[in-house]
């Protein structure tokens, strides 16, 4: 009768051959609560592989360890040697940057009327305050039917499913200096979409991060920035067909992407997809002023649709609405896919026919006044950009929280009034120029006339 490592006790077989000793032999009472566990010569123990080992199990593995492995007191497989390049590039490796993801918004309990928006989304929850800068974003849903059984009640409801939400939207500020900042917004589709856009944007923001051309983007040329543009999402793009959980060649996962770097008197915007940034005013007598930033990448663009045609792949047009999709074959001969877009991350079946990961490279300069708004799909299937600056501008004026809340409101009511049985997710980024111009100001005054550090006089 004996008592095993992981506790439980029980009749153990006797060793039938006398010459091997029996270790529970020569165990005193007090120490028999336990199998013996390998040891060194000095009598050190070494942890045990399996808390679950029987007493014959770990006889067998002493007697099959290496001495000079026992001696070591590790028993580890042994690590491949890495090159000169690989230890120089670890070493040289920046750390990666902390992101601050948009707060998700959820429902609050019934009969509190419109205001189901969570409080926490007032205050300030990324490197801006809450009146310069704001991002939400919201899971979209399906409407699934559910049969009654009983003889109560309606025989069928309709009961809101929550999706995974596939966005992500993230502010990064001081951006390499503290006269630029970082904005994106990435929408995720496919199985995977949540981990594309996720990824990718963790990815890029860091690859930018780490360039010499984005350190200081008024003193780079115009060639220069464009290229650390390309060379990002490229780079994000690879790493997503490389990873395992997008390595199939049928894999389904993608995203688009935004991005969005302010300087005093500079928007850089690149972007692949149909996520969409637009700038503007909006006055009572005038009514909005609306300067588009992006544009949707499809094939109904001419050039999006010649280069997918010309790299073997196919459009699906829906002749009520004009839309193109791409479209590619699936893993059975009956099967296809199709993508909204003609340039996204990932989506590795259809970079093969055509859609690629190049971003969209573009300069404008701006004036502190107005509104930035980037936002995901999930706003722009039901507002435009005229609609959308207007909305916000009205919603919150000066305040950006409350322009985003605003802007996030009339989503959900144009998806609820337009398609009551679907709902994309939606992630809006409202960031008030008039405010952003002034905080790079007070960063550029401090760092003109620092301040002088206070000197405390001893009394004796």
């Amino acid at each position: 009768f004996s008592v095993g490592i992981n506790g439980r006790r029980g009749w153990h077989q006797r060793v039938r051959n006398t010459s091997t000793p029996n270790p529970l032999q020569s165990l005193p009472a007090a120490s028999a609560s336990r199998l013996p566990r390998i040891a060194d010569s000095n009598g050190r123990q070494l942890p045990a592989k399996r808390s679950n080992q029987s007493l014959q199990t770990v006889k067998r593995a002493s007697l099959e360890l290496p001495r000079k492995a026992i001696a070591s007191n590790q028993w580890q497989p042994q690590q491949p040697e890495r090159s000169a390049r690989e230890v120089s590039s670890s070493k040289q490796h920046a750390p990666e940057t902390k992101l601050v993801l948009a707060q998700e918004m959820t429902s609050s309990p019934r009969g509190r009327g419109k205001s189901w928006l969570m409080h926490q989304a007032a205050e300030r929850s990324g490197p801006f305050p809450a009146e310069t800068a704001a991002m939400l974003t919201l899971r979209g849903q399906m409407v699934k039917t559910v049969f009654n059984g009983g003889s109560i009640g309606p025989r069928i409801r309709r009961v809101p499913d929550p999706k995974i939400n596939q966005d992500v939207g993230t502010m990064v500020y001081p951006f390499n200096n503290s006269q630029q900042a970082l904005f994106l917004v990435a929408d995720g589709h496919g199985d995977k979409g949540e981990f594309a856009s996720g990824s990718a944007t963790r990815w890029l923001v860091n690859s930018l991060r780490a360039d010499d051309r984005m350190q200081d983007v008024g003193t780079s040329s115009e060639g220069a920035v464009r290229a650390a543009f390309v060379d990002a999402f490229e780079s994000a793009n690879v790493k997503l067909h490389l990873s395992r959980e997008l390595r199939g060649t049928h894999s389904s996962g993608g995203t688009t992407m935004i991005v969005v770097v302010a300087t005093p008197d500079t928007l850089w915007v690149a972007w692949a997809g149909d996520s969409r940034a637009v700038m503007g005013s909006h006055s009572s007598r005038s009514g909005p002023k609306v300067v588009t930033l992006s544009r949707d990448h499809t094939c109904a663009i001419p050039s999006e649709w010649h280069r997918v045609d010309k790299a073997g792949g196919r459009r699906m047009v829906n002749e009520q609405t004009g839309a193109a999709r791409v479209v590619v074959p699936g893993s059975r001969p009956e099967e296809f896919h199709t993508l909204a877009m003609s340039r996204s991350l990932g989506d590795k079946p259809f970079h093969a026919a055509g859609v690629v990961a190049t971003p969209e490279v573009d300069r404008f300069d701006w004036t502190p006044s107005g509104l930035l708004v980037v936002c995901s799909d999930g706003v722009w299937e039901h507002i435009d950009d005229a609609e959308a600056v207007e909305i916000a501008c009205r919603g919150g004026g000066r305040d950006a929280s409350k322009a985003c809340k605003a802007l996030m409101e009339r989503a959900v009511e144009k998806w609820a009034s337009n398609n009551p049985c679907y709902r994309d997710d939606i992630t809006a980024l409202v960031v008030d120029l008039a405010s952003l111009a002034q905080l790079f100001d007070n960063h550029a005054t401090l760092q003109a006339h620092p301040m002088p550090a206070s000197k405390h006089k001893r009394q004796h």
